[in-house]
């Protein structure tokens, strides 16, 4: 008591303080009385337009609790669905058996970016027959329609076939020809007990044109009571928004776009459906997305750095230029996804010839030691192109590591296809036909055929031609037959024609598509006979794009004398023949999915952009 002598004690001093307090602010409001309320602080600025709240949540769309059918964790996978780990789909198999980071995994993701169609516009309008089904139309559009109409007819009662697989032939088929017609049977294959049924359903619903299926898929991918109705249970399952939000993007559905901001940000989705959100962003494009995934990588920063990484890849995909400094920013980010994603990225938004880009990259390839972020700098330098990046990336070709000359291959193919005539593109491209045809090594061999077919040499057919006679290997012949495809010489058309007759069918794939690419129409019936006899999967499916390519509408007839036969057909092939009767019909050559593909960090994604490029679509 002593030592406290003479000192306030400190509740006192804080009753004095207030007292005071008080006393001020009733003397101000005497002598004040226009302000007599207490200062509050303003409030805080808006955030940026292109920032997720939920004020701009609710002005788009309902509220959403937990009635409103969305639900987090394990319970947004439908019954069946695998779950890894943290909540997600497991990884299934894919299309290809080549390792996920390999120049033969990227090429099978990417090819159909780099095949260029000739004249399909005109093939479709001089391939109708003579004598059109109206003889007063001489335009032919009265035989597309009666073809249409035909198949539409012919197609349609096999969604109530017991078969899976006809199913989700007559799905995708009905929504290719944009038969909007058969919109309730399709929505009601939401509800049926396969889950590659349901799966196809939701894609079909992104394939057709209609008010109808747009409104479905707004429903299911917001998780709203009516959704949860459409696909006839409690909660939307986690790959049923995944999906909806895929297809609204690629479709650029109005009215998406607030809705992919939001799923992206909603911590109590799925990683998996969030990653499909950002995508969708991605794909979308545009200034305010690209700025919306740049904040959210910002403020993720210590998410899941797939999460991140997808983010990443998906600004890399709207093609902004503008964020270019904030990709550089990602190469020094302490997790290799992420810097993989940038590297990818730096290719797409790079302008032509950008030195200090091509450097950057090159310091990327030399001080990592991880293959994919080797990989993607060859491949970004060989997309952005000029003399630094020719010089650098064909030293690789010549003395690099075994593991680095194919992807070396492949982007000095690329930095090629735009180049200009010079003595310098003269030595790469000898070096490019050694690579082909001497090399020990068959991937580095591949990657070189693939290379020349890219950058369309004419100097190399001759050596292409003879590599392909002498070697035994399959696989390799076939990349030698993509590349004469893609290369387009007449002198090519014979070989190619003898090895669609011959039993390897990875070979008899590749060259059908090679005299697709070469347009040589005199084939289509023998392609046709290999499509409706061979009873493996990949080649239906690779002489189906070859006859869709040729856009031979004659052969449409050839296909329906085979589907009205009925029994003399296997389900697999009557599900090929009605993706390839739509397609000639529509006019649709390219996969449905191919631009999610495109560009992708294919080292490290989520499940769900697997199996949704599984479909073939």
């Amino acid at each position: 008591m002593n030592g406290s002598k003479g000192k306030i004690p400190a509740f006192a001093k804080k009753a004095h303080r207030s007292a005071v307090a008080v006393l001020l602010i009733a003397a101000f409001s005497v002598l004040c009385p226009a302000h007599n309320v207490i200062y509050k602080p303003p409030p805080p600025k808006p955030p940026p337009k292109w920032k997720v709240t939920k004020a701009l949540y609710d002005k788009y769309l309902p509220k959403l609790g937990p009635k409103g059918g969305v639900t987090g964790g394990q319970g947004a996978r439908s019954p069946g669905m695998p779950v890894g780990p943290g909540g997600g789909m497991t990884k299934k198999s894919t299309s290809t058996s080549a390792p996920r980071v390999s120049w033969e995994y990227w090429w099978a993701r990417n090819r159909y970016a780099f095949f260029e169609i000739p004249n399909l516009a005109d093939n479709v309008s001089k391939m109708f027959p003579s004598t059109p089904l109206d003889e007063d139309d001489t335009s032919g559009s009265s035989t597309v329609n009666a073809l249409r109409t035909k198949s539409v007819n012919m197609i349609r009662p096999l969604l109530d076939h017991q078969s899976a697989r006809m199913k989700r032939g007559a799905l995708i088929g009905l929504a290719m020809l944009n038969d909007t017609e058969s919109l309730p049977g399709i929505q009601a294959l939401l509800q049926d007990g396969n889950q590659t049924v349901r799966d196809s359903a939701v894609l079909a619903l992104g394939i057709i044109d209609s008010r109808d299926a747009k409104h479905s898929l707004m429903h299911i991918a917001r998780g709203t009571p009516e959704g949860c109705r459409i696909v006839g249970q409690s909660s939307i399952p986690a790959y049923f928004r995944g999906f909806a939000l895929i297809s609204l993007a690629l479709k650029k559905s109005t009215g998406i776009v607030p809705l992919l901001r939001y799923v992206a940000c909603d911590l109590d989705s799925l990683p998996d459906v969030r990653a499909m959100a950002i995508e969708g962003m991605g794909l979308w494009g545009g200034e305010e997305e690209a700025k919306f995934l740049m904040e959210f990588v910002e403020d993720q920063k210590k998410a899941d750095p797939l999460l991140v990484s997808t983010a990443v890849n998906a600004v890399g995909k709207t093609g902004e230029p503008f964020t270019l400094p904030f990709l550089v920013k990602n190469l020094f980010s302490k997790h290799s996804a992420v810097i993989q994603s940038a590297i990818i990225g730096l290719g797409s938004v790079t302008g032509a010839g950008n030195e200090e880009i091509v450097n950057r990259l090159q310091r990327c390839y030399r001080s990592s030691n991880d293959m994919a972020v080797k990989g993607f700098s060859l491949l970004s330098m060989g997309i952005i192109g000029g003399p630094e990046a020719l010089t650098y990336i064909d030293r690789i070709v010549v003395n690099g590591s075994p593991s680095d000359r194919p992807w070396a291959c492949i982007g000095l193919g690329l930095a090629l296809k735009n180049s200009t005539t010079g003595a310098g593109k003269s030595a790469c491209e000898k070096h490019l036909i050694e690579c082909a045809c001497s090399e020990g090594n068959r991937s580095t061999r591949g990657a070189a055929a693939i290379a020349l077919g890219l950058m369309r040499s004419k100097e190399a057919v001759r050596s292409l031609i003879g590599s392909f006679e002498k070697e035994s290997n399959p696989e390799l012949r076939g990349y030698y037959a993509t590349a004469m495809g893609m290369i387009g010489d007449p002198s090519c058309t014979g070989l190619l024609r003898e090895s669609i007759r011959e039993d390897a069918p990875q070979l008899k794939a590749q060259a059908a598509v090679a005299l697709a690419l070469m347009n040589d129409t005199d084939s289509a019936p023998e392609l046709v006979d290999i499509f409706l006899t061979s009873n493996n999967d990949a080649t239906k499916a690779f002489v189906s794009l070859s006859l869709a390519y040729m856009g031979d509408v004659r052969i449409v007839t050839k296909i329906f004398e085979a589907m009205e036969r009925g029994n003399d057909l296997d389900d697999l092939t009557m599900l090929h023949c009605m993706r390839l009767v739509s397609k000639l019909i529509s006019g649709r050559t390219s996969p449905f999915l191919d631009r999610l593909a495109e560009g992708s960090n294919l080292a490290n994604e989520y499940p769900m952009v697997e199996y949704l490029l599984e479909f073939g679509i």
